[in-house]
């Protein structure tokens, strides 16, 4: 994949990732229940010029529910495909019997090749929106996001859109449209990052109420992708963002056109726009449209 490679072992998530010349995982990235993993092997199951696909298949052993006798089992299909541009989509796929109560991805990235991070918005189902950080150092590690160094204290917050961790050059990014299929005992801490010695953990903590596993398979979808995903020209390697700039989407409603939009006609978009840029000037700012 363009500057990048992807190790996998036994499960389908990657073991180790390069970029930019730089091996940035501290060990594989793994997906922790209440009990060990049966080894199983990897397969790939198709390729293709535009994508891979990789499974892995995994059964533990589940211990009695307090109060019970009956043990069970949980059964694990992990589904991972990578396109062309370095973004794999995740599909986990939990069966079995008995009661499952965690289920954690822990993604460990060196600390050296964690310096930075930031996360967007809060992803679709339970959760705070307006969720608040008790550590915030400024406004831009306040709430609703993070912005800055990887902080020296476990930072939780509910599922985000995005999370990336990395250095000015280069990093790892997890992603999730929605919580669908998550069990979250407390969903303002599914999400953390931390310090471990020499690594930084990204853990997402999918499952940590108790749910009962059948036959029918229970779904949670992620995405990760190591970036830059394009080759960095020199001048834009340089390019920073102050705060004398606003960002806006526009037309900030992409319903009507799958990609970007042509010409505006809507005489309400037309005159909400010509506000924003109004206001952004009043305020001594510059507009940057994205």
């Amino acid at each position: 994949i363009l500057g990048r490679e992807y190790e996998f072992q036994s499960l389908a998530l990657p073991s180790q990732i390069t970029t930019r010349g730089c091996k940035i995982l501290a060990g594989p990235i793994e997906i922790k229940t209440a009990a060990h993993w049966k080894k199983s092997d990897l397969k790939l199951v198709s390729k293709a010029d535009d994508a891979a696909v990789y499974e892995s298949a995994h059964v533990a052993d589940l211990p009695a529910a307090p109060g019970t006798a009956q043990a069970g089992n949980v059964n694990l299909k992990v589904r991972t495909q990578v396109e062309f541009d370095g973004f794999m989509y995740v599909d986990l796929d939990l069966t079995g019997s008995g009661t499952v109560d965690k289920l954690d991805l822990v993604i460990p990235v060196k600390k050296e090749h964690a310096v930075l991070m930031q996360n967007y918005m809060k992803a679709s189902g339970p959760g705070d929106f307006n969720w608040k950080n008790p550590n915030a150092k400024n406004p831009y590690q306040g709430g609703k996001r993070f912005v800055g160094l990887v902080p020296d204290y476990v930072l939780q917050t509910p599922p985000m859109l995005t999370t990336w961790i990395g250095t000015d050059h280069y990093g790892l990014e997890f992603s999730c449209d929605s919580s669908h299929g998550w069990a979250m005992a407390k969903p303002n801490q599914a999400m953390e990052v931390s310090r471990d010695g020499d690594r930084v953990l990204l853990t997402v903590h999918f499952i940590s109420k108790p749910i009962t596993l059948t036959d029918q398979p229970r779904r949670i979808r992620f995405g990760l992708v190591a970036t830059p995903t394009k080759t960095l020209l020199p001048y834009l390697q340089k390019a920073r963002f102050y705060d004398d700039y606003t960002p806006y989407l526009l037309p900030m409603q992409w319903g009507e056109h799958p990609v970007w939009h042509p010409p505006l006609k809507n005489k309400e978009l037309i005159e909400k726009n010509r506000k924003w840029v109004e206001t952004t000037h009043k305020a001594g700012k510059k507009l940057l449209i994205n």
